[in-house]
């Protein structure tokens, strides 16, 4: 009886390691990108002195190399106000892109983009409006496969691709675990019945 216990308890530990092995082997495999007609960066942390924070930069570095090898022609910067420091993420991300030498009309920020569903349903509309079709989203390693579920829930009808990051700390073992809830919560909530402005 305790060894058929066992085995129950040892089911769902099973599914967490198992989509935490999925997530982490979606994220960093190695990928060649087709070109595109926008890059979408989700923003995240501000430092105090209103720079983008180093995994925040590392995601506005990735889309800067999509930009300058010719494989998008405009890149979307989304994130939400970040109270602690009272910076705007996508202004701060726009900045830092036009610094680097994107001209200011290549760059568009999506300020509503508190989370990766408001991105998803933001860029859905922004790409009405421009014409885009196909969209290269840029975050984390970990953080690649919930967004790949949002666009398809949110924008299901742009051609998706998925970038990661070139950087990786410590705090991404818990990052990646925090992945897990987070993932499910999308997929049972499934796609929102309104859009974002």
């Amino acid at each position: 009886m305790k060894s058929r216990h066992l085995r129950w308890l040892a089911l769902p530990l099973l599914w967490v390691v198992a989509h935490l092995i999925w997530v982490s082997v979606d994220g960093l495999r190695a990928r060649t990108y087709h070109p595109a007609d926008v890059a979408v960066v989700l923003g995240n942390a501000v430092l105090a002195n209103g720079r983008p924070a180093p995994r925040t930069e590392a995601r506005c570095r990735k889309a800067l190399e999509l930009y300058q090898a010719g494989l998008v022609k405009a890149i979307v910067t989304s994130g939400g106000y970040d109270g602690t420091v009272q910076r705007d993420e996508a202004t701060v991300m726009r900045d830092f892109l036009i610094s680097r030498g994107v001209p200011p009309q290549d760059v568009i920020t999506d300020s509503l983009g508190v989370d990766s569903r408001a991105t998803a349903i933001n860029t859905a509309a922004l790409s009405g409006q421009h014409g885009w079709q196909s969209v290269i989203v840029v975050s984390q390693w970990f953080h690649l496969t919930r967004c790949r579920l949002a666009f398809h829930q949110e924008a299901a009808g742009l051609k998706l691709q998925v970038a990661a990051a070139d950087f990786m700390e410590w705090r991404d073992l818990f990052s990646v675990a925090r992945e897990f809830p987070a993932f499910y919560k999308y997929l049972f909530t499934g796609a929102s019945k309104t859009a974002h402005p």
